[in-house]
């Protein structure tokens, strides 16, 4: 069984014909969610950057950065690298690494 995990929710199909089985992409739990909090407070305070892997729209995705803004209204942060940007939805994120 082949499943997409790179969608927010996916189809696939099973050995049997005609069924399909939908496949949720799983939330962060409470631990996950401390832990990029940490880091996202860290790389504030020390200014140091970031790689964030998010869900994009068709695709896992990846950006490194500075942090340029945290919008807690609007729950996304921005990342500065060089002359790119980027902001990413608090939802769409999958992991943090700090640097």
């Amino acid at each position: 069984m082949k499943i997409n995990i790179l969608h927010k929710t996916a189809k696939c199909r099973t050995a049997r014909p005609k069924q399909t089985v939908s496949y949720t992409h799983p939330h962060l739990d409470k631990k996950q969610i401390l832990a990029c909090s940490i880091k996202i407070q860290q790389a504030f305070e020390y200014e140091r950057p970031l790689l964030i892997i998010y869900r994009g729209a068709q695709e896992v995705e990846q950006f490194a950065g500075y942090i340029g803004e945290l919008n807690l209204q609007k729950r996304s942060i921005q990342l500065l690298n060089g002359s790119l940007q980027k902001q990413i939805a608090f939802s769409q994120i999958i992991d943090i690494h700090l640097y």
